[in-house]
């Protein structure tokens, strides 16, 4: 499979602000996340994981061109109400992505 274009700062910074708000990601990742979504010489990796409210696995994902967020079926046993977090979240990711187009990363 094609690697994903890397994304701009102005997405990453977005999709964080969506992972803050509606996942309740710690502010204080919002540099790591950043860099590891658009720094061009680093190895690119498709998933993120940012915790917060979905628990440990909480992750973002950049792949098969889409943006969304998971985490595992444990996590959700222990607190059911995680799935309506990711579906307002992933609802969230799509939207945003369908307005920032889809020729705005760059491709390492």
């Amino acid at each position: 499979m094609a690697e994903q274009p890397r994304l701009t700062f102005a997405q990453a910074n977005t999709i964080y602000d969506i992972l803050v708000r509606h996942a309740g990601a710690d502010e204080v990742g919002r540099n790591d996340f950043v860099f590891a979504e658009t720094y061009p010489g680093g190895h690119y990796c498709d998933l993120y994981r940012f915790q917060g409210a979905l628990g440990f696995d909480g992750t973002f994902w950049h792949k098969d061109g889409r943006w969304y967020v998971t985490t595992e079926p444990q996590d959700i046993a222990e607190q059911p109400e995680r799935n309506n977090m990711i579906q307002v979240v992933n609802d969230r990711l799509a939207a945003a992505k369908a307005s920032s187009g889809t020729s705005t990363g760059t491709k390492e």
